[in-house]
């Protein structure tokens, strides 16, 4: 479904969410992001319209149950801001849309370099969170793009560096990410949603975990490495 704005998908998404209990997937993407996708596939997207888009997977054991599940959701998107609602109803299609959404990353690496950010949210200030990233693009002008899971409010974010020094570059990106981090924060949301921290995310792990979430880590680590000899002093 195309929306005019990723603000109406993220809210169409807490509404579906109300009616809906068996969709496996809901996912939002970004214009710009799927044209530099669509552009390093060699697919076409099959809907140019909207600026942002949701991609719903229906669970259901018979494909009566699944076009009974999308039929409930169809108004709901409607009456929320939808453009459009296409079916994804042959193999061909299906596949060159889940093809474009497991590229994006990769197809704005191709782009240009880019870092990653990995934050979760609770799902009904997810849309508050995104609006915010936008805002610190402007800000710091910087092109973010944004998608992810917007079913469990897990986003992803791509900082691209375009053109860029490597002095400007380092210094914009510092700024951003302390602001990212921090707002995510203030929306009791994490650093990290499903892919780890790693080593440049550890200053805000650890600065945005709470004491009590380290202190288990710590044993449980110590449970499986008394010596600590497995990649000490990455995290602790």
């Amino acid at each position: 479904m195309p929306f005019d704005t990723l603000e109406e998908g993220i809210d169409t998404v807490i509404k579906i969410r109300q009616v809906s209990t068996d969709i496996a997937a809901i996912e939002f993407m970004e214009r710009e992001a799927i044209a530099l996708a669509e552009s390093y596939l060699d697919i076409p997207f099959p809907i140019q319209s909207g600026t942002a888009y949701l991609l719903l997977t229906f669970d259901g054991d018979e494909l009566s149950d699944i076009k009974k599940n999308y039929e409930k959701v169809k108004p709901i998107c409607y009456e929320n801001g939808a453009i459009d609602f296409r079916v994804l109803d042959n193999e061909t299609l299906f596949n060159n849309v889940w093809q474009i959404r497991g590229a994006l990353v990769t197809a704005i690496e191709a782009y240009s370099e880019q870092e990653p950010i990995d934050v979760v949210v609770p799902i009904n200030v997810s849309a508050e969170f995104i609006k915010y990233t936008k805002e610190i693009a402007r800000t710091y002008d910087v092109q973010i793009q944004s998608f992810g899971h917007a079913g469990d409010g897990n986003v992803h974010l791509c900082i691209v560096r375009g053109t860029l020094s490597d002095e400007a570059w380092h210094e914009k990106l510092d700024k951003v990410l302390k602001d990212i981090y921090k707002k995510a924060n203030e929306l009791e949301g994490l650093p990290s949603g499903e892919h780890g921290i790693g080593l440049t995310k550890k200053p805000y792990f650890l600065q945005y975990t709470s004491p009590e979430s380290i202190q288990l880590m710590k044993r449980v680590k110590k449970a499986f490495d008394e010596k600590n000899i497995l990649n000490p002093y990455k995290i602790f």
